[in-house]
């Protein structure tokens, strides 16, 4: 795993930038999406279902409203029966104890009783029955079963006991009608003689379900959603099945009868439903709602699928701007690119137009100024290579002197004329400077060819001054294989010869030193000879390229070697001179150590 990781960052890292933006962009971007799609989905669900829960209780309270609104209208039927002069003698003249004639009104209650029931579309037929057990109906179709014994139902009994209000009757068949398998809802009521204030009989609504399906199914709760009634034996009174009513359902009654009201969800097969219920006092009725989680989930669903077509758009357009982005950074990234490879390739008459203060702006002048300044750096590396080919150019001068040469033949001829043995070391000596002075073209050489070439031009000179001044030279052994500008001791020992030790009437003295200080090779030229004055060393020491190069008497004078100096190992390094009129000189060359060892072989 650490591995794959490592290897998709390492991937990740070599791609153009313009891709780690994109890619970077994009991924920001999709994780940004999916969190607030999944916060809002998640939220969307629970809201739903919160208002799902909340429209379901809404919904059974209207059904409640309604089916009381329903129930009152039909109790209005009721205290008719107290106050109707037919209806009180039809049931004071059934009596054990009056035997009149029972059919005298017989016509006229039943055509009152029509009158009530025309009322209302929902009543299927009105009973009145004695307390004798005889019934008669508002309709002559009706064959009342004469054996039915009215008097020891239950709804009877209860409208004897609850004198003062309607009872109601769950649903029911007409068993007490022949050849009638109607499901009906009755209301019972106590009909009191309103002389004696005693019951005399009862009136019995039949009502058919029209009303509460009409109600239940005015009750929207989507698409398979459904109310249903039960009554407290969990008999069900109202089911849009109708194979249901007057039935018990188990599973989920007698979860609905534990309290007055609540919801929940139960699974069937599989599937999940959301119930919500809640009590109808006056009937004992509790009215349920169903509403298949189907439907939430489909809503949902739909709602991701709306969340998923939002995300494909916007990733979409996140895609596009991510490219749009990665361009306009990348575009003038990619033109400092092309242009780094013109300087690369030695053009550096270029000039980036970045506009802006960002990054990038700045970037691009930057490379500006940098552009400009090896512009500069290599106008300036260019002039300093002129300098120092004229420098060489004087230096090779100087050693291939024309007088010094004559000068140091002329006495190689007079000391082989006399036999002088020293002809044969002057001669060596002389073929030494100028191989060393060559050496090949180089221009750097270690300090001990350096140390040897002084000392070949002092044997020479002091073979052509006798017994003008003696010379001395001290070299430190460690750094004898470093690196060093060559004849630089030369031209400072020329002048101490010629400027120092010849205007003095005695023996001179002439002491090379060659030391290591620090990191730094230390080169001393002491003389005994006339000296100077401040000023003058002043004006040797000054340095100005432009100007002429102050020469001494063989044509390459301090001023050149400091010049030379400065121009290979920088302003830090160079001459110093102390002098005092009559008392000698001291000259000073401090260059840094170099083991860039230089392969020299002799010429």
């Amino acid at each position: 795993m650490l591995k794959l990781f490592l290897y998709k960052l390492n991937f990740f890292v070599n791609i153009k930038i313009k891709n780690k933006i994109i890619v970077s962009f994009f991924l920001l971007i999709i994780c940004t999406i999916c969190t607030i799609s999944a916060f809002v989905i998640n939220e969307y669900r629970n809201s739903l279902e919160t208002y799902t829960t909340v429209y379901s209780n809404q919904v059974v309270d209207q059904v409640i409203k309604s089916v009381d609104f329903y129930v009152n209208e039909m109790q209005s039927i009721s205290p008719i029966a107290n106050y109707n002069y037919n209806i009180q003698r039809y049931l004071k003249t059934v009596q054990p104890d009056n035997q009149l004639d029972v059919t005298m009104d017989f016509n006229n209650l039943v055509n009152f009783l029509t009158e009530i029931e025309s009322l209302r579309r929902d009543v299927v037929s009105i009973f009145l029955i004695a307390n004798n057990g005889s019934a008669v109906s508002d309709k002559y179709s009706i064959n009342i079963d004469k054996n039915y014994n009215f008097t020891k139902q239950q709804w009877y009994k209860d409208a004897f006991q609850h004198d003062d209000k309607s009872i109601i009757v769950s649903p029911h068949s007409q068993s007490y009608v022949i050849n009638s398998d109607k499901s009906v809802v009755s209301l019972s009521k106590a009909v009191k003689s309103y002389s004696k204030d005693e019951i005399i009989g009862v009136l019995l609504v039949d009502l058919n379900l029209d009303a509460l399906e009409d109600i239940c199914k005015n009750a929207k709760l989507g698409k398979d959603g459904y109310v249903f009634i039960v009554d407290k034996n969990g008999n069900i009174v109202y089911h849009p099945d109708y194979s249901y009513i007057s039935k018990s359902d188990d599973t989920l009654i007698s979860d609905v009868l534990k309290s007055a009201e609540g919801n929940f969800i139960r699974s069937i097969n599989s599937e999940k439903q959301q119930v919500t219920f809640k009590r109808y006092e006056p009937a004992n009725w509790t009215v349920v709602s169903v509403t298949p989680y189907s439907e939430i989930v489909q809503q949902i669903n739909n709602m991701k699928t709306f969340m998923f077509l939002i995300c494909f758009v916007c990733l979409l357009c996140a895609f596009l701007l991510s490219i749009f982005i990665a361009s306009m950074i990348t575009k003038p990234l990619k033109k400092l690119a092309h242009f780094m490879k013109k300087a690369e390739k030695g053009n550096l008459d270029i000039s980036l137009d970045f506009k802006g203060n960002d990054e990038i702006g700045m970037l691009g002048q930057r490379f500006n100024t940098m552009i400009n300044e090896i512009r500069i750096l290599m106008e300036q590396v260019v002039k300093e290579q002129e300098e120092k080919r004229k420098l060489e150019f004087k230096m090779l001068q100087a050693q291939i002197n024309p007088h010094f040469l004559y000068n140091t033949l002329d006495s190689i001829i007079w000391m082989a004329e006399v036999n002088n043995e020293n002809v044969v070391l002057m001669v060596d000596a002389l073929a030494k400077l100028f191989r060393i002075s060559l050496s090949g073209g180089q221009e750097m050489i270690t300090v001990e060819r350096e140390i040897e070439h002084i000392r070949n031009y002092l044997i020479i000179q002091s073979m052509r001054y006798t017994n003008k001044f003696e010379y001395e030279i001290n070299a430190d052994e460690s750094i004898l294989n470093n690196t060093t500008l060559k004849l630089i001791l030369q031209p400072l020992v020329e002048n101490a010869i010629y400027h120092g030790i010849k205007a003095k009437r005695q023996k001179g003295l002439i002491i090379i030193n060659a030391k290591k200080i620090d990191n730094n090779i230390l080169y001393e030229i002491i003389d005994d000879g006339a000296g100077m004055d401040k000023t003058k060393c002043e004006e040797i020491l000054k340095y100005n390229p432009s100007n002429n190069i102050n020469k001494s008497h063989n044509g390459v004078g301090l001023k050149n070697v400091n010049e030379r100096i400065k121009l290979y190992y920088g302003e830090n390094y160079g001459l110093k001179i102390a002098s005092e009129p009559g008392k000698g000189t001291t000259v000073q060359i401090l260059i840094p150590i170099s083991f860039n060892i230089m392969n020299i072989n002799d010429i």
